[in-house]
């Protein structure tokens, strides 16, 4: 039997740290990792400036998926678990976030308290929908757009499946029977993938980049060409309190709703003054306004509230 001065020599000996460069146990850790280094191109900040928080997730991750996908050319097996996950956060991450771009520019009612689910297939549907009902017909029914998401969605359902060895309910993930047909499919074809991923890349990010903070967007010169004003329309769409939030609606209370708009702000980290929100009650309506311009209306529909901002084009 081994002992454990054997395992530990075993284990120093893997070790390969040829050209990885020197590290000192000596080196002030915190200090050099938030400071610039010597390499400007490798200097990175947190919330790219403060652009757009879409741009800098969507981009992000789409990079690190290209990236794995060169490397699994040596090993695919490996890259497959991140190939898989990278795809479908970056899907995940861009449909919600297009879906509040195009109803902010269109005008189009969101419900307040949406689950904001992983549901990859469903999100599509959401995304196809509101084109549709705004009468962009850029995609056929069976577009490869769709297809893509819809499979990723059902071979990564929850999203942990390819991020961790177990679910949450302690259950081995893999092997993952994915059965659309007859066959288990156990083998992907990563070079298919990629082209897939690039195709719908090329959509999403040429509408992000019309939909995002630059001066071509039709977001420009409105008020969420702040990333913060449309943060804070987001949290008060996904309010993680949502008794909460219907009970303050149904209450016509400005008051009550501006101290629970203002609490979502303080609580956020939002560059936001939430002493220049203002609320009016309107006949049926809360209009919703920042330093005395309007940014969106709260009202009743069916028994559900939702928020509407102004269109921008028609």
């Amino acid at each position: 039997m081994a002992t454990k001065k054997e395992f530990i020599e075993f284990w120093k000996r893997s070790i390969d740290r040829e050209d990885k460069g020197p590290i000192s146990n000596s080196e002030d850790v915190q200090g050099l990792l938030f400071s610039n280094g010597s390499n400007i191109g490798m200097n990175a900040t947190i919330g790219q400036n403060y652009e757009d928080y879409q741009h800098s997730y969507e981009n992000g991750y789409f990079s690190a998926l290209m990236s794995v996908f060169e490397d699994a050319r040596n090993d695919s097996d490996s890259s497959l678990m991140p190939i898989i996950f990278l795809s479908r956060h970056y899907l995940e991450l861009s449909l919600k976030d297009e879906v509040l771009n195009l109803s902010i520019i269109f005008g189009t009612p969101m419900i307040i308290g949406n689950d904001l689910s992983h549901d990859l297939k469903g999100l599509a549907t959401q995304f196809q929908h509101l084109l549709k009902q705004n009468g962009i017909n850029f995609f056929s029914d069976d577009d490869v757009f769709w297809k893509i998401a819809s499979i990723i969605g059902v071979l990564s359902p929850y999203s942990d499946e390819f991020r961790y060895t177990f679910n949450v309910h302690g259950r081995y993930n893999l092997p993952i029977s994915y059965d659309d047909d007859e066959n288990n499919h156990y083998v992907v074809n990563l070079e298919y993938l990629q082209r897939c991923m690039n195709y719908v890349h090329d959509y999403l990010q040429a509408l992000q980049f019309i939909t995002n903070d630059n001066e071509d967007s039709y977001l420009y010169d409105t008020p969420f060409w702040n990333p913060y004003i449309k943060g804070m329309l987001y949290l008060v769409l996904y309010s993680r309190t949502q008794k909460k939030a219907e009970n303050i609606l149904k209450s016509h209370s400005s008051s009550q709703v501006k101290n629970w708009i203002k609490e979502i702000i303080e609580n956020s980290n939002l560059r936001i003054n939430s002493d220049d929100v203002t609320i009016e009650w309107a006949p049926e309506e809360y209009i919703v306004k920042l330093c005395n311009e309007n940014l969106f209306k709260i009202f009743s529909n069916q028994g559900t509230w939702s928020l509407k901002t102004s269109s921008i084009i028609i």
